[in-house]
């Protein structure tokens, strides 16, 4: 007699097995992949400010990237609310949007939610920047996981550390960023400046670190 058409209860559990089999390896595989679209979105932000702090510095009237640290000497009005925490950039922020400035940085273009946050409370004695009137905030910018970036002028890569210029307000408290060396023992952009992310475990100098330079 000829074998009706259909599965056999053997059958039928071999497809499930390996359904179930897809099924995992495809679910393993979807945290990897948010993972690594999260660190994209992270190198375009970076590439996008590099370029903005070019061409801010091209600029006749700034002639240089924005300082590691503002002073009141530096910006007028600066005023001494502030602390020694995320002071690098809260300075790139500041500089990238003063009033009437060029800037090809928009924070609305930034792909996550809550990218921009005064996470230590620092405010100027007088309004420096354009994100509304009277808004004296010194902002940061944070990265995809909620740190903020850290950023280092070149004339202070030596000094950095001693001068707690990397302080930032980390998930689980302070966390400390410093400049990058190359192995040979050369600062990375040493004509320049270091833009960094922490990456997802949010410490800074570790593997996962998000750069403006190729490590």
């Amino acid at each position: 007699m000829p074998r009706d058409h259909g599965f056999t209860l053997i059958e039928l559990l071999v497809v499930m097995a390996i359904v179930a089999l897809l099924a995992g390896i495809g679910l393993l595989g979807i945290p990897a992949m948010l993972r690594s679209s999260e660190a994209e979105a992270v190198k375009t932000v970076v590439t996008q400010i590099a370029a903005a702090l070019e061409a801010y510095s091209s600029n006749p009237k700034n002639g240089d990237f924005p300082p590691t640290a503002l002073s009141n000497d530096a910006m007028p009005g600066f005023g001494v609310s502030r602390n020694d925490k995320n002071t690098g950039i809260e300075s790139v922020m500041l500089c990238l949007h003063r009033p009437n400035m060029t800037t090809s940085f928009d924070i609305e273009d930034v792909p996550w939610p809550d990218a921009m946050d005064n996470l230590d409370q620092d405010r100027t004695r007088v309004t420096l920047t354009d994100f509304g009137r009277d808004n004296r905030n010194l902002y940061e910018l944070l990265d995809w996981w909620g740190t903020p970036f850290a950023y280092f002028h070149h004339r202070d890569y030596d000094s950095a550390a001693v001068k707690n210029m990397g302080r930032i307000n980390g998930l689980d408290g302070i966390v400390k960023a410093k400049p990058w060396k190359s192995p040979k023992g050369f600062w990375y952009r040493r004509n320049g400046f270091q833009l960094i992310s922490a990456g997802p475990d949010g410490v800074f100098n570790t593997g996962d670190d998000i750069t403006n330079f190729e490590r």
